[in-house]
């Protein structure tokens, strides 16, 4: 499988609603590339989509953690306070 094509496909699923095929792609390459915030972001998406905020919260953590730039760093812990406000 080439790189990234699950990251694709989830991409396409999402754009088709299929939020739990979706969710199960990006999980496929998160467990590829662990280290990749891109990858937690659209994951959080598919799991916010889905109703899981935990998870959405889980992996908007992880891509900030992830994140390789300061300003990166700052757009992920930016989404991630506001899904911690919307949520409370």
């Amino acid at each position: 499988t080439p790189p990234f094509a699950g990251f694709e496909q989830g991409r396409r699923a999402m754009q088709a609603g299929d939020y739990r095929r979706a969710r199960d792609l990006f999980e496929a390459e998160v467990a590829r590339s662990p280290h990749c915030p891109e990858l937690h972001f659209w994951l959080a998406l598919a799991h916010l989509q889905l109703g899981q905020t935990r998870d959405a919260r889980d992996h908007l953590q992880a891509a900030m953690e992830n994140s390789t730039s300061p300003a990166q760093h700052a757009i992920y812990a930016g989404k991630l306070q506001r899904l911690k406000a919307a949520v409370h």
